[in-house]
């Protein structure tokens, strides 16, 4: 064929002649990638301390002089900075790296994603685990590319609010699970690789994590916490400790009230300064558009993304479940062309309302009034300004009541003359009792 290959299929040939080149003239130094360009003086000197202390230990693993994005300058900087520029730290934890190596057989790993040509579709596994829950591994563009946040960082797109728990643990046992993540690692460390190849420029990885959908009493069942935290807590630790630096952010998006608990589980799965890199954004909040061009985004954050390799498949929870609603305590209702609906719930101060919503097609205004009592007088303010809401994707939102009063759930179809609206929708009041109550079944949750 005379279509040239994308550049990142390119590299990957590249590596299969280096992988299985006889001459030694042929295999080239794994340093051959020019250093990075943001790197300081103190690092280049800390980096040659480190070469030095790893010489042997290079030179004595098979195979070493062909797989430059497991030696080469650039992974070794990844294992310094993790370990704060002390070269005597990193050389340890890269001596660790080896050791799991060889002990789980991840240059077999490595050499099957090349000899495959193997993209983050094809990785064992795969489709089995996102069956259960909702991800795509790596976002790209029609033709392959990994599309980039604002900061250059490639995207992991998650839906963990849907994941169909049981499945996801009864069907995909420990081992199949773990031998996709670390093939996802090889492949991702790959890419990290290969871009600093054609660009000169560091990569990473971007989490964009959507917690949203699953109902509060789900995050406080203690199978699902369990199970999930520690699968998930595992692969964290994993990542931090055998790929550093490979993960640059971890956004949870759509986090309710009660996940600061659920992640307090998680916290001692990884390495304190790995939790700087975590940021928890509520129902509302700008969340991923600060980070990400929305044109990278899918629509169900908001986003306009229209690549096919962009999305997130519709499993899990949502292959029966559009908007991810779930099945208790769903209102379906049709606004009828030029006209609203107002939903008045009675809230007390401290209580904490949550709702989600979707529409069938089209859009619908909708927002948050809160009416209250103040000097004697009724008040009223938008706390959530009427906005529109297009059919791609549910709407998810919380407020934390600040006195007694009303607050009112507004769909506004005014603005269309001509057609109706079908709304499914469900929103929970929790009182501040109550949401003590679950946080802490959530906190007495014993993970390994």
């Amino acid at each position: 064929s005379d279509v040239p290959l994308p550049a990142s299929c390119r590299s990957y040939f590249i590596f299969l002649h280096m992988l299985h080149s006889d001459s030694p003239t042929d295999s080239p130094r794994v340093d051959n990638v020019a250093i990075l360009s943001e790197v300081t003086d103190a690092e280049k000197e800390a980096l040659e301390v480190l070469k030095n202390l790893l010489v042997d230990a290079i030179a004595q693993y098979p195979g070493s002089n062909t797989m430059p994005e497991v030696f080469g300058d650039v992974r070794l900087l990844m294992f310094l900075r993790v370990a704060k520029n002390d070269p005597q730290k990193a050389a340890t934890q890269f001596k660790e790296f080896l050791v799991w190596r060889r002990e789980r057989n991840v240059d077999d790993i490595r050499r099957d994603i090349l000899e495959k040509n193997m993209s983050f579709d094809e990785v064992p596994n795969i489709k089995k685990a996102s069956y259960y829950l909702p991800f795509n591994p790596c976002l790209r563009d029609p033709a392959g590319e990994p599309l980039h946040a604002k900061d250059g960082s490639f995207i992991y797109c998650e839906r963990l609010g849907m994941i169909e728990t049981n499945g996801f643990i009864g069907e995909v046992s420990d081992d199949e699970f773990s031998e996709m993540f670390i093939y996802l690692s090889e492949l991702g460390q790959l890419h990290i690789h290969d871009h600093h190849k054609r660009t000169g420029e560091s990569a990473s990885f971007m989490l964009a994590i959507d917690v949203g959908g699953a109902p509060t009493a789900s995050w406080a069942n203690p199978k699902l916490c369990k199970a999930v935290v520690n699968r998930m807590g595992s692969a964290g630790r994993l990542r931090e400790t055998f790929y550093p630096g490979q993960v640059s952010k971890v956004c949870f998006l759509n986090a309710p009230w009660i996940f600061d608990t659920f992640f307090k589980l998680l916290r001692p799965f990884l390495p304190k300064d790995s939790l700087s890199k975590v940021k928890i954004f509520r129902p509302g909040d700008e969340g991923i558009m600060s980070l990400v061009d929305p044109k990278n985004v899918p629509a169900f954050l908001g986003g306009s993304c229209d690549s096919p390799l962009g999305q997130v498949p519709e499993t899990g929870r949502l292959l029966n479940d559009r908007f991810g609603l779930g099945t208790a305590e769903v209102e379906t209702v049709t606004i009828a062309k030029g006209q609203s609906m107002q939903i008045p719930l009675t809230v007390k101060k401290g209580d904490i309302v949550s709702w989600a919503f979707g529409v069938d097609a089209q859009d619908i205004l909708f927002g948050v009034e809160v009416r209250a009592q103040k000097d004697g007088q009724m008040t009223s303010e938008f706390v959530v300004p009427l906005e529109k809401c297009s059919s791609h994707r549910s709407v998810r939102g919380q407020y934390t009541s600040l006195t007694d009063g009303r607050l009112v759930l507004v769909f506004d179809n005014t603005s269309s003359w001509i057609r109706s609206r079908t709304v499914h929708y469900r929103y929970e009041i929790v009182s501040a009792e109550e949401a003590a109550k679950l946080d802490a079944k959530v906190a007495s949750v014993e993970t390994t």
